[in-house]
């Protein structure tokens, strides 16, 4: 049981600190030009009484005009508080907002207080294991502060064994690290509901959970993990549905006054494993990345399967990283399962940077002129094969092929070039 350290839920703001809650404007005030704007009603000295008593004002005040009106003008916003869509004057607004500055919870900003953000990556290369871990260097560096590490991706079997040495003694974690998974055998509602062909029950039933967690933990835990978001949102792929995850998820944390933190995890979808990290590449639709404050990619280096990197890809707050993060795979007794920083380089150099590490030679990439040349030479073997006859399977083994594309592929350009040549012109005597 946890003794609350919050008596109220702090005030809004977009994901940084010492945001104050958002106070409906006091009647501000507008050049005449302006009047003709659908939510700016202007209100001269003569007619005050009247406007004041039948149109709508802020606060039930109206500004004097001053430093950004006209003199002898007065206007109200129509606006009372109440709908979506809210209209505020930048000037007044910028001149009454407190200092604001990002609050970093992951390397400087990749993933700041009050935002969401998002880290994907291919299965099984450790983005859980990574997640768990900014988790507890979090909680390491706040220790009055709680995050709950929401796991719909491992059993607790699954967990512990990252976390025990080898005679089975638990690694230490920081006290204010929760976690929260499933009971997986109290799923009889959602069984008996998908019975009936409620298919979108499951996710509505997993959101519900999600936002009963997040009220129950309210005053207590800032920083949530949710691992992931295929298990929240299975069809992700369709943008409708996406978006109106992105939405939900918005709402939840301006539930609590945009101070909660939420770093959600997702797939890469199988790509060619020596292309550039992506936002593009991230599973599911472009809404995802499209709506989150920062977007972080994860992957694992080809030839040195020990050594992952990341690369933030997205950042609303701030100017972006150009090098990336490099970490390499470790297990003591300390921490447990864990990847340790080893530096930052540039992405299409660390493949260099790691034989550095290794002290191995430089792991120079092959000249362009070179792969160029290799292609050329590939694709003429394989059309004079065509033309000999070969099959497709005996063109793939003799040339050691990983796979019949390049094959198929050069008989389409063959056949398309054979219908684009002229017909032969026929001479008759």
């Amino acid at each position: 049981m946890f003794v609350s350290k919050k008596d109220e839920i702090l005030g809004t703001g977009d994901g940084v600190e010492n945001v104050q809650p958002q106070r409906v404007e006091e009647a501000l005030k507008v050049d005449s030009a302006q009047s003709a704007q659908p939510l700016v009603d202007v209100v001269t000295a003569d007619n005050k009484a009247e406007k004041t008593d039948n149109e709508p004002v802020i606060n039930g005040n109206i500004a004097e005009a001053g430093q950004t009106g006209q003199p002898g003008q007065l206007f109200a916003l129509k606006d009372d508080g109440k709908g979506f869509l809210q209209c505020r004057q930048v000037s007044l607004m910028l001149q009454d907002a407190p200092k604001v500055s990002i609050e970093s919870l992951f390397h400087n900003g990749m993933w700041y207080k009050g935002g969401i953000a998002f880290l994907f990556g291919d299965a099984g290369i450790g983005k859980s294991t990574f997640a768990t871990q900014i988790g507890r260097e979090l909680c390491q560096n706040r220790p009055s502060e709680f995050l709950a590490y929401m796991d719909f991706e491992n059993d607790d079997d699954e967990f512990i064994v990252r976390y025990q040495t080898e005679d089975g003694e638990a690694v230490p974690f920081p006290n204010n690290f929760l976690r929260i998974n499933p009971r997986w055998e109290n799923t009889s509602a959602y069984l008996k509901a998908a019975e009936s062909n409620r298919t979108t029950f499951f996710e509505n039933f997993l959101k519900n959970e999600v936002k009963k967690a997040v009220e129950t933990y309210k005053d207590d835990v800032d920083y949530f993990i949710i691992d992931n978001v295929s298990m929240l949102i299975p069809d992700g792929e369709n943008t409708q549905k996406a978006t109106e995850f992105m939405i939900w998820l918005k709402q939840l944390k301006a539930s609590y006054g945009n101070q909660k933190s939420f770093l959600v995890l997702a797939h890469t979808p199988k790509v060619n494993k020596h292309l550039s990290l992506d936002a593009n590449q991230m599973a599911g639709s472009k809404a995802f990345h499209k709506f989150t404050n920062t977007l972080i990619g994860m992957k694992e280096v080809p030839q040195y399967p020990q050594y992952i990197y990341i690369a933030e890809l997205k950042n609303r707050a701030k100017e972006r990283e150009t090098q990336v993060l490099v970490y390499k795979r470790q297990k003591d007794n300390l921490s447990g399962l864990h990847f340790e920083y080893v530096g930052a380089c540039m992405e299409d150099d660390i493949l260099n940077f790691i034989a550095g590490l290794e002290g191995l030679p430089d792991a120079m990439s092959e000249p362009e002129d070179n792969i160029i040349s290799n292609k050329i030479n590939m694709e003429l073997q394989i059309k004079s094969m065509i033309n000999q006859g070969y099959s497709e399977s005996m063109i793939v083994k003799s040339l050691n092929l990983s796979s019949r594309s390049p094959v198929r592929t050069m008989k389409a350009h063959m056949r398309a070039q054979t219908r684009q040549m002229p017909a032969p012109v026929v001479h008759l005597s």
